[in-house]
């Protein structure tokens, strides 16, 4: 008996990528790359742009009341009706006057009494909630009403520049209420601080819609913030110091820009 051994060889069809195949697939991945990059500008894009629309929507808001009360909303010292209350006929919109009267949260209140603006702009917040700003801390859609971008929410109020007072409308995320010389000062929440963009979505704003600096001009970053380095819109962390915008902080929301209420 023969004890020798069948050995059975197979064909292996097992073949390596070519250089062509190759290039191909690096070039479908490359692709890849580029549209989920285009796609996060595009999404990116589309938010400030959304932002903006928002700030000319209640910039036009406000011209529309003027022209036709001659007075600013929230400051009209006259009663509309509804929920708003009188202001102090100043031309001048404060979160907070000596007489306990919310001006800030009133000119949404005017606003919708003169049937400019809807009612489900406040959605569900209510008008004790909204005139309280001695609140510790204010938040969007409960003391303001909301951003439809980055959780945040639109208040108005008025700062001083250059011995002129000047009205905004400026889009903030969660603060503590505290104020000084008509500026939102030193409002921690959860070490952002009430920033509701990060530098580089800021700038970005400012650029593409008014000077591109950090404070001046019709577009404005106004918070005073002080959790420490890092935790600032401004490049050199102390808001005095320079116009330019901390352009290397690109993740954290520490940015609160304002939006100059012009009458056209």
């Amino acid at each position: 008996m023969s004890n020798s051994k069948t050995f059975s060889f197979k064909k292996n069809n097992r073949r390596a990528f070519t250089l062509i195949e190759l290039s191909i697939v690096l070039i479908i991945i490359g692709l890849l790359i580029v549209a989920i990059t285009s796609g996060s500008s595009l999404i990116r894009n589309a938010k400030l742009r959304s932002i903006t629309n928002e700030a000319k929507q209640y910039q036009v808001a406000v011209n529309s009341f003027f022209m036709k009360f001659d007075k600013y909303p929230g400051d009209f010292d006259e009663s509309l009706g509804g929920d708003s209350v009188q202001g102090t006929g100043d031309d001048i919109i404060q979160w907070h006057t000596s007489g306990d009267i919310n001006e800030g949260s009133n000119t949404w209140l005017q606003l919708i009494a003169a049937g400019i603006l809807p009612t489900d702009i406040r959605s569900s917040m209510t008008t004790a909630e909204m005139m309280d700003a001695t609140s510790r801390t204010l938040r969007p859609n409960t003391h303001f009403p909301p951003s439809a971008e980055n959780s945040a929410g639109w208040i108005f109020n008025s700062r001083p520049d250059n011995n002129v007072t000047i009205n905004y409308v400026q889009l903030v995320k969660s603060f503590t209420s505290q104020f000084e010389g008509g500026e939102l000062d030193s409002p921690a929440i959860d070490g952002t601080a009430g920033g509701s963009l990060t530098a580089t979505d800021a700038y970005s704003i400012d650029n593409k819609n008014d000077d591109g600096v950090r404070n001046s001009g019709d577009i404005r970053e106004v918070f005073t913030i002080t959790t420490g380095a890092g935790n600032d819109c401004d490049s050199a962390d102390d808001v005095t110091a320079t116009n330019n915008y901390d352009l290397d902080n690109q993740t954290a929301d520490v940015c609160s820009l304002a939006f100059k209420v012009t009458i056209n």
